[in-house]
């Protein structure tokens, strides 16, 4: 081990640090120091490091952990703080559905050693509109932080950097390039065609580093939206989960309880989306519930109209159709 992974993960069991740094886990099972000018220099990646948001300070947890709460609560997509304060007990647990299970055996599976291993190994989530499935997948990310070197592929960057910067965080600070823990890579909303590209990108830099034959270098998990996520997790089990609005018996211990204590905190408009998921999107439910919501609405206004056209449009195109936060009507 480096004096300087042996230095940082010295310093990490501290009981008062000085300063806040942030740590990635090494193959020799220690931590190294990331410094920001390289994490910088890999741009494309939203790197996840062994110690995220420990920077979080008591003020900002009294003050701002009902905000954080209410935002992913209502739907805003799960960030790593709501993790943070989950598992520092600040607040309730984020729930862990069955396909969190589904995922990490078969990541569990990609890890053994094999001779005949490859390179890359890729994983699929598709998932139903608003049914959690990027929420399942930045959990994994988030349990595997310390021992995997994990990150989320930003949108809009080609394969071809996306790659160079994983290749660079796989060798970060490591003395072998044969001896390198995997890098998970979190891959969002992507086609089938980049995520291709990308493992031709990736298996390319490998060979390239003539990296010994049966070594894992790369998982991608890819987490991808889809109106029939069962029929593509069926195409290919031993690779996909599908994530649906349909709970199984366990899951709807856990919403229900977890939505009876939410309940004693908030009203329903500021769990809305949890109170749907909890109600599995039933037909009965959404219908009662869009009818009370429309009722004070006023049917002649731009912006009602606009909704009908994207509904409308979504009933024919539901591949491609949306609402951008930042749509405005004409």
């Amino acid at each position: 081990m480096k004096m300087s992974h042996v230095n940082a993960t010295v310093q990490d069991v501290q009981p008062v640090k000085a300063c806040t740094s942030k740590h990635l886990p090494v193959f020799v099972k220690g931590i190294c120091l990331l410094e920001t000018n390289k994490e910088e220099e890999m741009a494309s990646l939203e790197i996840l490091t062994v110690n995220h948001c420990d920077e979080t300070t008591e003020h900002f947890i009294s003050e701002e952990k009902a905000n954080v709460e209410h935002q992913f609560f209502r739907g805003g997509r799960v960030t790593w703080l709501n993790f943070w304060l989950a598992e520092h007990k600040h607040v309730g647990e984020v729930i862990e559905r069955d396909a969190y299970e589904d995922v990490s055996k078969l990541l569990k599976n990609a890890l053994k050693s094999n001779a005949e291993q490859t390179p890359v190994k890729s994983i699929s989530i598709y998932h139903h509109p608003g049914s959690g499935g990027s929420t399942v997948g930045r959990q994994v990310l988030w349990k595997n932080r310390k021992d995997l070197r994990c990150a989320v592929v930003k949108p809009s960057y080609s394969a071809a950097v996306v790659a160079q910067h994983a290749v660079d965080l796989r060798e970060y600070e490591e003395k072998d390039p044969q001896r390198c823990l995997p890098v998970l890579l979190l891959i969002e909303d992507s086609d089938q065609e980049y995520l291709d590209d990308l493992r031709n990108q990736l298996e390319v830099a490998i060979n390239s580093k003539q990296i010994q034959y049966g070594t894992l270098c790369f998982i991608l998990l890819g987490c991808s939206r889809s109106y029939d996520p069962e029929k593509r997790c069926n195409e290919s089990p031993l690779q996909n989960v599908s994530v649906t609005h349909k709970l199984s018996a366990k899951e709807k211990r856990m919403f229900v309880g977890k939505r009876e204590v939410l309940e004693e905190q908030y009203e329903h408009q500021f769990i809305l989306t949890f109170v749907l998921m909890s109600e599995g999107f039933t037909d009965h439910y959404v219908q009662k519930f869009v009818k009370n919501l429309l009722q004070d609405i006023d049917h002649q206004s731009a912006v009602t109209r606009l909704i009908h056209y994207v509904a409308l449009l979504n009933s024919y195109v539901r591949t491609h159709s949306s609402l951008s936060p930042t749509a405005k009507p004409c």
